[in-house]
């Protein structure tokens, strides 16, 4: 037998149904004629089993009748006893089971006016009429507010209601113009009233600081705004689990101050077109930049936005690539690497700017988003020069590069054939033409060297 904890809906009267054992005729007339059959032959064996005919045998005999009596009647009081208590608990169960009836009614008359609630308000966001589409999304707004587990459902409403197409309006048109142009830039303003209605209420419910008391704040929700058109979108003091705005387009400002993200945060391909602000933004993991654009470019470093949990290093401990057997953990040598060398990620970005100081063709500029790509998310996929620049500018000697070279090779054929990395032969085309250039160049720069009579200091 399964034993069920107190939260369990299994140990709940709803769950498991009531078992009653009903009395059968057959059953109650036998004990009817086994109790009065029982102490009428008590009776006779005492009135008729005990010797002598004398005074005391019968006072015996009359005080054994008068007890074998008392003990039928006592049993047949029992017995109705037994049956009014019987009669009291199957009363109790009809009345369990017709208050389970109610509930189980009174439920289901709960979810049909949240469906019908539901269906009246999507209805009302497809409507022509902005005035009907800002009552569907107030009627969202309330119904999510009232229940809980429809929160999640209905963000996703106005999410990808967010999502449809949209073109904000642009200057008014003038007379000349004609009708359609004026009635379609009205309708443009409508609508952009009825977005920013949509972007006001995942705001107000998405805020840490929203009223506790009216529990107007929504936890533990994601948003998915992939490919919306946010006009002046104001997530400040939000809190969301996950968040993604691949390929969102932000016109005007955007503000993401002390926003914060437990989960995974996509901006990939999104655009920028006014002033972003992150400050005091938290990720909890890094953040998906890759393809961003920013009009005014990136608000602050990234280190300054996000939480690493991770330990720092020693000082003196150079990471090293040996024994490399993921990609997860040869980023997180070559994050370590960085902070060994004292770098920022924007650093990282600005030292690439400047010349290399050997000669290797790896002479190109890393942006921010390919640092964080080296870093965070897909060391596999970079180019294996952007590679040498990164360990350049990090300061890692020449003699490491290629050890590092190789343990990103055999990751990279491990992953595109799916064998082992700790296999010594794997090697991918890019990672060996790679090394076999680096140290060439290597070799053609100590000749320059010698031949000039060794490095030169610069002035």
């Amino acid at each position: 037998m399964q034993a069920t904890e107190p939260g369990d809906p299994r140990a709940s009267p709803e769950a498991s149904p009531v078992r009653y054992t009903v009395l059968s005729t057959r059953t109650i007339a036998l004990w009817a004629a086994l109790i009065p059959g029982v102490g009428a032959g008590v009776a006779l064996w005492l009135l008729f089993g005990l010797p002598g005919p004398d005074a005391e045998t019968t006072r015996l005999r009359l005080d054994s009748i008068r007890t074998a009596g008392t003990l039928v009647v006592g049993t047949g009081g029992a017995a109705a006893l037994l049956l009014a208590a019987r009669r009291q608990r199957g009363a109790e169960i009809d009345l369990t089971l017709k208050e389970l009836a109610n509930r189980t009614t009174d439920h289901d008359a709960s979810e049909r006016r949240v469906t019908e609630s539901y269906s009246r308000a999507a209805e009302q966001l497809g409507s022509e009429k902005a005035p009907v589409r800002l009552a569907g999304l107030y009627a969202l707004e309330r119904l999510a507010q009232g229940n809980p587990a429809q929160r999640q459902t209905i963000v996703n409403v106005v999410c990808a209601y967010l999502r449809m197409p949209y073109e904000p309006p642009e200057t008014p048109p003038d007379a000349r113009a004609g009708t359609k142009a004026a009635v379609r830039h009205q309708e443009r303003r409508q609508e952009r009233e009825v977005r920013s209605t949509a972007q006001r209420v995942l705001r107000d419910h998405l805020r840490r600081d929203a009223d506790p008391i009216a529990d107007l704040h929504w936890p533990d929700i994601d948003v998915d705004l992939a490919g919306a058109t946010l006009v002046d979108f104001d997530f400040d003091h939000c809190k969301v689990r996950t968040a993604r705005f691949t390929g969102a387009r932000f016109v005007g400002g955007s503000w993401f101050r002390w926003t914060g993200f437990s989960g995974v945060v996509d901006f990939r391909s999104a655009h920028f077109s006014g002033v972003a602000v992150f400050d005091g933004a938290l990720f909890r993991h890094w953040p998906f930049l890759k393809g961003a654009t920013f009009a005014h470019g990136l608000p602050r470093d990234l280190d300054e936005l996000v939480v690493d949990h991770r330990p720092e290093p020693p000082a003196t401990a150079r990471p090293r690539p040996y024994a490399t057997a993921s990609a997860r953990e040869l980023q997180d040598k070559l994050d370590r690497l960085r902070r060994h060398a004292g770098l920022t990620m924007g650093d990282v970005a600005t030292r690439s700017e400047h010349p290399p100081s050997t000669y290797f063709r790896a002479n190109l500029t890393l942006t921010r988003e390919t640092v964080v790509e080296i870093l965070h998310h897909a060391v596999l996929e970079v180019r294996p020069e952007q590679l040498i620049r990164f360990l350049e500018v990090c300061g890692c000697p020449a003699d490491d590069r290629s050890l590092w070279l190789v343990a990103w090779g055999r990751l990279v054929f491990a992953h595109e054939h799916g064998e082992d990395p700790s296999d010594a032969d794997l090697l991918s085309p890019a990672g060996r033409a790679a090394e076999i250039e680096f140290e060439a160049s290597r070799e053609r720069f100590r000749s320059l060297l010698a031949g000039r009579g060794g490095p030169r200091r610069s002035r």
